[in-house]
């Protein structure tokens, strides 16, 4: 690739060569390349290879003999961890790589995220770190230069971080607050109307394969013998999909028993027996609102999360008015899903609420009405028997015109295009509880 050679042949001008690579990736010309798979992965690298051009100046040994300079890359691969693994938050690690080369290997760079974290000139290459709480998902990429200013690239690791909370499900606070729900862009969005909301908190991430298969594992254990959803075809770290709307909820409820808290869904008004198994049509006064639990937000909690809570800035998309700094979308992938937190936050610091895969809520589809609320829960049923989904996906069933695409990623969207025994490879969820207590 054009740009590729452009990097091998840096020399002394490291500076000079990588201001020409940054004309050479135009807005343009980068826009096109992302439709193309067989650019995709230019997409997550270019940042980091056009800051080692600019950082790697100081690496690079004068060759001073004019010699025909070596055009062989150094061969760079990741010692530890060798593949995407989940560390645990403020405890210390020690990254390792190794770099060989025909001549010499002059140093070696870590990289998180795309920004430089780590210098090191002499063998072993080591980066010692700790991951603080909150981070989010980190992608370690490593670069090595050689005397000749050819730089070899590792293959990408993605660090997880785990013990963000008690639960295992890392959630952010989200203050109370009132705000204008709906828009003026689709019929369904209207009338716009003021919601208040209590405080709540939220999970920053989609429930992931993982959560789930460790939920399901306890689960069917302790009377939850029906959360049987097919995981074949989920990676690891994905977000889970293919689960109905009933999946969805007696997961949560799984997962608040597993961890000694009181479930929120019961299988009627009596608040006696937890919802764990079957198909039970649930009416909002089957719901323990104020248990401390877990459940699905409802679809004005999570309107107001996406939009940013108090700290909105008002973007289209959550997070942003360019879906692709904040979604996974048609645009930036050919994947149905792509691992949770890789993009960048809304300003509560919650990712993929735009993308990825639309998510579940707990409210029957009505339209909405123009009285001021606070805290609603929606109607307790609806002759159409649809359950909301917000928030759009990377992908969506059937192709569609992109227009429409992006408009199922838009904060105020409202998708209600499923009942809740149905499962889409599309459609996942994420978790909420209620704000007034004191761990994660």
């Amino acid at each position: 690739m054009q740009y590729f050679q452009g990097i091998k042949s840096i020399k002394k001008d490291v500076f000079a060569q990588s201001i020409h690579l940054s004309v050479n990736f135009s807005h343009s010309v980068f826009t096109r390349m992302i439709f193309s798979p067989a650019y995709r992965w230019a997409l997550r690298t270019y940042c980091v290879f056009a800051t080692a051009a600019i950082t790697m100046t100081g690496c690079i040994k004068d060759e001073g003999t004019g010699a025909v300079p070596d055009r062989v890359a150094p061969t760079v691969s990741i010692l530890f961890p060798a593949s995407d693994i989940t560390v645990k938050t403020d405890t210390s690690y020690t990254l390792i790589a190794a770099a060989s080369d025909n001549i010499k290997v002059t140093c070696v760079q870590f990289y998180l995220n795309g920004t430089l974290a780590s210098i090191d000139s002499s063998a072993p290459y080591t980066y010692p770190c700790q991951f603080m709480n909150g981070i989010g998902n980190q992608i370690l990429v490593v670069l090595a230069l050689d005397a000749d200013g050819n730089i070899g690239r590792s293959a990408e690791i993605v660090l997880y971080p785990d013990g963000l909370s008690l639960s295992g499900i890392d959630m952010v606070r989200v203050p109370g607050g009132s705000f204008l729900m709906g828009s003026e862009l689709d019929s369904s969005e209207l009338p716009i109307h003021r919601v208040t909301l209590s405080p709540f908190r939220m999970g920053k991430h989609e429930v992931t394969l993982e959560q789930w298969n460790d939920v399901h594992a306890w689960g069917r254990k302790n009377g939850y013998t029906d959360l049987n959803i097919d995981t074949s075809r989920i990676k690891p770290f994905h977000p889970i999909a293919l689960l109905s709307w009933y999946d969805a909820v007696k997961w949560c409820n799984a997962r608040s028993e597993k961890y000694g808290l009181t479930p929120v869904y019961y299988t009627d008004s009596t608040w006696t027996v937890p919802y764990r198994t079957g198909i039970v049509v649930l009416r909002n006064s089957y719901v323990r609102w104020n248990a401390n639990g877990f459940r699905l937000p409802t679809e004005s909690e999570w309107e107001f999360a996406a939009r940013g809570g108090t700290l909105t800035k008002h973007y289209l998309f959550s997070g942003s008015n360019d879906l692709n700094m904040v979604a996974w979308n048609f645009n930036n992938t050919i994947e149905r899903s792509m691992p949770t937190g890789l993009l960048q936050p809304n300003e509560l610091g919650i990712h993929d609420m735009s993308g990825n895969v639309t998510e579940w809520c707990w409210d029957f589809y009505k339209r909405y009405s123009a009285v001021e609320q606070t805290d609603p829960h929606g109607p307790d049923s609806t002759a159409l028997y649809y359950r909301l989904l917000r928030g759009g996906a990377a992908r969506g069933s059937g192709e569609g015109v992109r227009e429409d695409k992006v408009t199922l990623c838009r904060v105020a969207y409202r998708g209600i295009t499923l009942g809740p025994i149905a499962r889409s490879l599309f459609v996942g969820f994420r978790v909420v509880r209620r704000g007034n207590y004191d761990w994660q």
